[in-house]
């Protein structure tokens, strides 16, 4: 068959009130119909075809396109199952000569497209609802490495005593959370310099800030 024929037998497998004995001359007899998502094989024509006797629901088909050439096809279609909402399906046909052997069919529901932050990336609900459980108002969204620094952070700010965090949850004081975060990173790099609340964090005892050492002459 040539692509204009291979395209009229396609478009009739899906139309309504097809026969079912009719459309299946198109199948070789060792065919092999296949749904991945579901791990459900038929191997046989005479195995699928009974079982699309015996479906249980009306299924109602609407083809959306349908691409390829010589013996690789794709249907892209709709699928409604006893009148439910539709899903989008893909069923990608290679033919052995003039007939098909094997038919694999994926299925999917629509969805919504994902929020995205300013970075393009998806937003995640789960981090969102983490950092407002632990109040790391500190930390980026999506930086995987800030999170261990915002729980040890909050975790100091929750046992510390005499240093703003006496309620026992978490430091009212936000400037005092930054600088606790910022000492972190600055215990952690090995140097630096943090501000939190305005200032810098203090020279090491013994030593002199830069800004106080006198100039040599």
């Amino acid at each position: 068959m040539d692509d204009a024929a291979i395209r009229r037998a396609l478009v009739g497998q899906f139309e309504d009130g097809r026969d079912l004995d009719e459309t299946h001359e198109l199948y070789h007899d060792d065919a092999v119909v296949e749904f991945p998502q579901s791990g459900e094989r038929f191997v046989g024509k005479e195995r699928f075809l009974t079982w699309r006797k015996r479906y249980p629901a009306k299924v109602d088909y609407r083809i959306r396109r349908i691409t390829g050439h010589g013996d690789l096809w794709f249907v892209e279609l709709l699928v409604s199952y006893d009148g439910s909402p539709p899903m989008f399906g893909v069923s990608m046909t290679q033919l052995r000569g003039d007939r098909i052997a094997c038919e694999t069919i994926y299925a999917a529901r629509a969805s919504r497209p994902r929020r995205t932050g300013p970075s393009g990336r998806p937003r995640s609900t789960r981090w969102r609802r983490w950092r407002h459980r632990s109040g790391a108002t500190a930390c980026r969204s999506g930086s995987r490495r800030a999170r261990p620094r915002a729980e040890a952070a909050a975790a100091a700010a929750r046992s510390g005593e005499g240093s703003g965090a006496g309620d026992g949850v978490r430091t009212r004081d936000i400037q005092l959370g930054k600088l606790t975060l910022c000492q972190l990173s600055y215990s952690r790099s090995g140097g630096g310099q943090c501000s939190g609340g305005g200032g810098r964090l203090p020279p090491p005892a013994g030593s002199l800030d830069p800004q106080t050492q006198p100039l040599s002459t």
